[in-house]
């Protein structure tokens, strides 16, 4: 793919080296870098937000994407109440084990 200084680059090749918050920066990285290759690393970045519940990276992926059609409201209430119990459940096993060791 061509970028707009002219050169090539095949970002899911590129980004494939990359995985979890790393590979979500890289993509932030190159869509806020090249305006050529904006549109692949937001629509590669977005699928990748979705597989977690990181919901401030995708609204700053949103407001990156003058073509989003807004904010999946269900996703992130989904994420945020799943993230929500995830640490609820982590404090209750480290007062149980901070017990423990009584």
């Amino acid at each position: 793919m061509a970028t707009s200084s002219g050169s090539t680059l095949d970002v899911e090749a590129y980004i494939s080296h990359y995985s979890g918050y790393t590979r979500l920066k890289r993509l932030q990285f190159i869509a806020q870098q090249d305006a050529g290759l904006r549109s692949e690393a937001l629509r590669l970045a977005f699928e990748e937000v979705k597989k977690t519940a990181n919901v401030a990276m995708y609204n700053e992926l949103v407001a990156m994407d003058p073509n989003a059609p807004g904010v999946d409201e269900a996703w992130a209430k989904e994420a945020k109440k799943s993230s929500t119990q995830t640490l609820e459940k982590l404090e209750t096993e480290l007062t149980s084990h901070k017990t423990s060791l009584i």
